[in-house]
C-alpha cells in the first residue's frame, strides 16, 4: 500500500484495485485511478507537436532576386559585409583546413590523384593555411 499526502488529504493506493482511496477530514472516498501512462503520453505528444509545428509555409522565402542583390552588394561594398578581418583565423586547426582543401581538390583533380600526395605539408603563416602535397622519392 502506498501512502502520500496531498495538502491535508491522505491518499492510499491499493495495488490490487484500480481505485484510489482518499481521506479528507475524516471522510473516505473511492476515486478511479487515472492512467498515468496515458497522461504522460498525451503531454509528450502535445509538446512534440508544438515543437515540430514549424512548416515551410511559416517561413519567409526571399527568392532568387534577393540572393542576386545580396551578392552584388557584398561584392561591391567590401567594408559593409566584411566579416573577415585577416587578423583572426576562421579555420582554427590543420585537420579542418585539410578537410576543406581536399573537398575542393577532389572535385577538380580527382580523389586518387590528391590522396596519392599524402602526407601533406601544412603550415599556418600570417593567418593562412599553406598546404602542399608530398611526392614519392622515385
Amino acid at each position: 500500500m502506498a501512502r502520500f499526502l496531498i495538502r491535508k488529504e491522505t491518499a492510499y493506493l491499493l495495488p490490487t484495485s484500480h481505485m484510489l482511496t482518499v481521506s479528507t477530514n475524516g471522510r473516505t472516498q473511492q476515486r478511479p485511478m487515472t492512467n498515468i501512462k496515458a497522461i504522460y503520453f498525451l503531454t509528450l505528444l502535445t509538446f512534440t507537436l508544438t515543437a515540430c509545428g514549424q512548416t515551410k509555409g511559416d517561413r519567409t522565402i526571399l527568392g532568387k532576386s534577393y540572393a542576386e542583390q545580396e551578392l552584388k552588394s557584398a561584392l561591391t561594398d567590401k567594408l559593409q559585409h566584411n566579416v573577415i578581418d585577416n587578423k583572426t583565423a576562421i579555420i582554427n586547426d590543420s585537420l579542418t583546413a585539410i578537410s576543406i582543401a581536399e573537398s575542393i581538390l577532389f572535385s577538380i583533380y580527382g580523389k586518387n590523384n590528391i590522396t596519392e600526395q599524402r602526407p601533406y605539408e601544412i603550415y599556418f603563416r600570417d593567418n593562412y593555411w599553406v598546404i602542399t602535397g608530398t611526392l614519392p622519392k622515385e
